[in-house]
């Protein structure tokens, strides 16, 4: 986690020096540019943002009245959330709040997941509008699997926990079911429980062990080797999941139900999980040894302040380290090196950045510049600062050299990234710099950035991201609030206001 207490700027700050420019941006001519405000808008602002925000859903554009739905969202305010039933249920108010159009089923879609977001806000109106919606047989199938995804990510009382829970289970098992349905109610059933710390019982391990070993769809398969690692179990049902994720990362026919199966079996830990992903990754030279090492720097990254597991720990970091070396394919180096990074192995910096420096692939010298960053490895800084200058044409280079040298966080580098945003030509990078800018939250970074977003001479592309990354700078959070919607998500059934999110995120 970024530090960012003396950078980031206050609340007063925000109220005062950046909430009028964006939404004065909001009457912007360019439509990427008002979608960027909106959201960032979403990032910074509270409940007395929720009238401008709803009289942007009547906007002409259409990714415009999208990021308003996204950024009602963001606010996490009890205000917000009347008006995203409303949209959801696309009834007389709904209809209202689009200016006397019905809203159209992506709008639905999007405020259906953006729903979940309400951590502290879970009302009865909420959970039936999701509830309802998940179910309706006459309702569209993306805006029935957002309703589902966003049932995994409420945060309520025990009793409708409960109810949550049966529900999704029921969505799970049933042979009617659309598949993408079941397929994110298994997901959704593990967020539920994890997020407001209700154990799983040994029933709910039995039926997600049962749809890992046998339901028919392989998405489904994966998404419960996804939810048996989201999930608590307790002392005595630990060992059960460890014996069925091992035993499926060691023998499974489907390549991603073994890679989720390691993932799983790193967030589980215990010394078996350890043992059998240690094996895995020194034995395979493939993409499950990868995924393995992946797994493996998740549990080290669990034990870091054990300090009774820190022997375990270490040969942990033996393993990851020697892996990492060994290697000769470049897919699989780069997929060790962020290993490295998940582990937070600080002392592998000087290894990642001998191989940066020798590695010729501008794919795989991106992935050990991000390594450096997610492990702080700041003797690094300057060599990345010449590489983010010297790597025209090399966007995704460009792109993770940024980001690492914002997980750093040093303030220092924020006004060399705002610089190189102003000037730099490709909409990647520039996504990249506005990231970095991001991570660090300099609110020295803001005048500027402002100067950008309001230069009517700039590109709209440029100032869209200068809108970006104000809104990350001034976020209350160190991790983005949307980040909750991809973390145990299985990515490999998406769809269309998903992939969006994962765009703005």
């Amino acid at each position: 986690m970024i530090s960012r207490d003396t950078a980031r700027p206050s609340p007063e700050f925000i109220r005062r020096n950046l909430i009028p420019h964006l939404v004065r941006t909001l009457a912007d001519p360019s439509a990427c540019v008002r979608d960027s405000a909106v959201i960032a808008l979403g990032k910074v602002g509270g409940a007395s943002e929720v009238k401008v925000l709803n009289r942007m859903l009547r906007d002409p554009n259409r990714s415009v009245r999208s990021a308003a739905v996204i950024a009602l969202g963001l606010l996490q305010s009890e205000a917000a959330i009347a008006p995203l039933c409303a949209v959801v249920r696309a009834g007389e108010k709904g209809i209202e709040l689009r200016g006397g159009r019905k809203p159209e089923t992506s709008l639905r879609a999007t405020a259906a997941i953006v729903l979940g977001l309400q951590e502290d806000h879970a009302s009865d109106e909420m959970l039936e509008t999701l509830m309802q919606t998940g179910m309706s047989r006459s309702e569209s199938l993306e805006v029935k699997v957002n309703a589902t995804i966003a049932l995994g990510l409420v945060r309520c009382p025990d009793a409708a926990v409960d109810r949550l829970a049966r529900h999704l289970k029921r969505l799970a098992a049933s042979t009617w079911e659309y598949t993408r349905i079941r397929t994110h109610a298994v997901v959704a059933l593990g967020r539920l429980l994890k997020g407001n710390s209700v154990p799983a019982d040994a029933a709910t391990v039995k039926m997600l062990s049962r749809l890992l070993l046998g339901d028919p769809d392989n998405q489904v398969r994966r998404s419960a080797a996804i939810a048996l690692g989201v999930v608590d179990t307790d002392a005595e049902l630990a060992p059960v999941v460890v014996s069925r994720l091992a035993r499926h990362l060691l023998s499974d026919r489907d390549n991603p139900v073994r890679n989720f199966s390691a993932l799983s079996l790193g967030r589980v830990g215990g010394p078996r999980a350890f043992d059998t992903l240690a094996r895995c990754a020194v034995r395979e030279r493939s993409q499950r040894g990868t995924y393995a090492a992946l797994g493996l720097g998740i549990l080290c990254k669990r034990i870091a302040s054990n300090t009774d597991l820190a022997a375990r720990r270490q040969q942990g970091l033996k393993v990851l380290r020697r892996v990492f070396m060994k290697a000769r394919n470049l897919s699989l180096k780069a997929g060790y090196a962020i290993a490295l990074g998940i582990a937070g192995d600080h002392d592998a910096g000087p290894l990642l950045l001998k191989a940066m420096k020798t590695v010729k692939d501008p794919d795989t010298r991106g992935y050990l510049a991000v390594a450096m960053g997610m492990v702080k490895f700041t003797p690094a800084m300057e060599y990345l600062r010449d590489t983010l200058r010297t790597a025209n044409n090399m966007p995704a280079l460009e792109m993770q050299t940024a980001v690492a040298l914002g997980l750093m966080g040093n303030r220092d580098v924020s006004t060399f990234l705002v610089e190189s945003l102003a000037k730099e030509k490709s909409g990647h990078v520039q996504a990249s710099l506005t990231q970095a800018l991001g991570f660090i939250g300099d609110r020295r970074a803001i005048t500027p950035l402002v100067r950008i977003m309001k230069d009517g001479n700039g590109s709209a592309i440029t100032r869209a991201h200068a809108c970006a990354a104000l809104g990350s700078i001034g976020e209350d959070s160190s991790l983005p609030v949307l980040s909750n919607l991809f973390n145990g998500h299985n990515y490999l059934s998406s769809t269309p206001s998903l992939d969006y999110l994962t765009l703005i995120l």
